[in-house]
């Protein structure tokens, strides 16, 4: 008598009558509104994509437009232009010194017309640039966070070992740069004006700004912040 075989699990028989023809008619049975609305969906991520990269070459040759220019104009790195770079003020025998710290992309200048008042108070006055500041953009491109942290320690230690008291004056990026550098060695005194930790979240922008920062550096190298970009010294942004 022949042996019969085991049946296999993967053997689950003929498949019934008419599964072929339903295979292949299932996907017209998919409703046309359902159709439609995933190609709308496709459309609107291919055509969101594409303004996006065209935004991203237009920003990134706007600014490399002015990098020629700052080359056409002599603005070459490791030169701080006139008028941009550190301040010193005040006698140098002072009692009291103050530091000042000056934002990103600026200069002490953004102080305006402070270091004069303060010196004629009897204080020295220190007003620094940071690294990468005063020169030239591609330069700036090059400095690091640990760069101005350690240039606000040096410039706060000078100060400290010649005179009895200093404070410190941190404005946007200075105001973060001084809470990080001073935390293990506070000033006598810290004044923070419109310190920079973070950028408003804003609704159209989810889930971040910084986010979208991050992502936006794999297409562009240089942007220009623009015009609206003012220092402390303006006094039409008072408000």
């Amino acid at each position: 008598m022949a042996k019969t075989e085991a049946p296999r699990i993967d053997d689950v028989g003929h498949p019934p009558p008419g599964t072929k023809e339903l295979a292949e008619i299932a996907p017209l049975l998919v409703p046309r509104s359902k159709r439609r609305w995933w190609r709308w969906c496709l459309g609107v991520v291919v055509l969101g994509s594409a303004l996006v990269l065209l935004g991203a070459c237009r920003m990134d040759a706007h600014a490399r437009r002015l990098l020629a220019a700052e080359r056409e104009a002599g603005i070459e790195p490791g030169v701080v232009r006139p008028g941009w770079g550190p301040i010193d003020a005040g006698p140098l025998d002072a009692e009291v010194a103050v530091l000042l710290i000056h934002g990103f992309r600026s200069t002490p200048r953004d102080f305006g017309e402070l270091p004069d008042r303060l010196a004629g108070e009897g204080v020295r006055v220190r007003a620094m640039l940071l690294p990468g500041h005063g020169t030239s953009s591609e330069e700036l491109a090059t400095t690091t966070v640990e760069q101005w942290i350690e240039a606000v320690r040096e410039e706060y230690r000078a100060l400290r070992s010649r005179h009895a008291s200093v404070r410190v004056v941190g404005y946007s990026l200075g105001g973060a740069l001084a809470l990080v550098a001073l935390a293990d060695e506070p000033p006598d005194r810290l004044a923070l004006v419109a310190p920079y930790f973070a950028v408003a979240p804003r609704w159209y922008a989810w889930p971040n700004v910084e986010t979208w920062a991050r992502a936006a550096r794999r297409l562009v190298d240089w942007i220009d912040s623009g015009p609206e970009v003012h220092g402390l010294s303006d006094r039409t942004r008072a408000a």
